[in-house]
């Protein structure tokens, strides 16, 4: 009997201890949405060290990670490993983005499907269904993928190529003449409804991030671009790209406006 009391006081603490940890990964989340990265990165070593199979401190671990594709790999392992845990919701959008704006439709269809089924009420399903139609449509008719993105208003959502090349602009969006005066934004993700793009801004908004959408067409079809900040300069959006980087999980595309 004494041993079996022993065993749910242990138990307890444990399940006490889970919560808390939770809890202080949370606090670190929010730090980074808000681009104070420095204290979870400073946190993140010993708590790797400690814990590092918890599905909260590898959530915290791919989240400050400057490599997209590093920290998918973190991500995939958390969804793999604990496909039922609230923190895998997160990752499993992050991962879709990341595959959808690499041109691999069949894979971020997959993994949509994968976030349907352990999270039927994700807040995500909407805008990573429209995210997975949109890459499905535009890289059929041949456009070559961008670079990973994630999508807001005064949020955000952005793209990232597998090598560190100079952004390319699909040749049918157009932008404003070089003549002009010009400012710099951050594009984080295009979708195809107004509604998709409005609700990831929603999203992006509770982490304090300014953001605009932003109406493009492309083959002829119109889109909706959510654009981070509002630069003077190309080297300032440059210095912003590692503030926003870490919060949206992807390599932002420097915007002309």
């Amino acid at each position: 009997m004494r041993k079996l009391i022993i065993f749910f006081i242990c138990l307890l603490l444990a399940n006490n201890f889970t919560y808390s940890q939770a809890e202080r990964v949370r606090v670190y989340l929010k730090q980074i949405s808000l681009g104070k990265i420095d204290e979870a990165r400073r946190a993140l070593p010993d708590l790797l060290a400690d814990y590092p199979d918890d599905p909260a401190v590898m959530m915290l671990h791919g989240a400050v990670l400057e490599d997209i594709h590093k920290s998918i790999l973190i991500f995939e392992r958390l969804v793999k490993k604990y496909p039922m845990n609230e923190f895998s919701n997160d990752a499993w959008w992050k991962i879709i983005q990341y595959y959808a704006l690499k041109g691999d439709t069949t894979r971020a269809r997959q993994e949509l499907d994968n976030l349907r089924k352990n999270f039927p009420n994700s807040s995500y399903i909407v805008p990573a269904n429209d995210l997975v139609k949109m890459a499905t449509s535009l890289f059929k008719s041949g456009t070559k993928p961008v670079q990973t993105s994630k999508v807001t208003e005064e949020g955000s959502v952005a793209e990232n190529n597998d090598k560190k090349t100079q952004p390319v602009k699909p040749a049918d969006i157009e932008e404003d003449d070089e003549d002009e005066k010009v400012s710099y934004g951050l594009q984080v993700g295009v979708y195809s409804t107004m509604e998709s793009a409005k609700a990831e801004v929603e999203r992006f908004k509770k982490m304090r991030l300014r953001a605009e959408i932003i109406t493009k067409k492309v083959d002829k079809n119109t889109m909706y671009a959510v654009i981070i900040g509002d630069y003077a300069t190309r080297e300032a959006a440059e210095t912003a790209k590692n503030i926003v980087s870490p919060q949206c999980g992807c390599d932002p595309l420097i915007f002309v406006k």
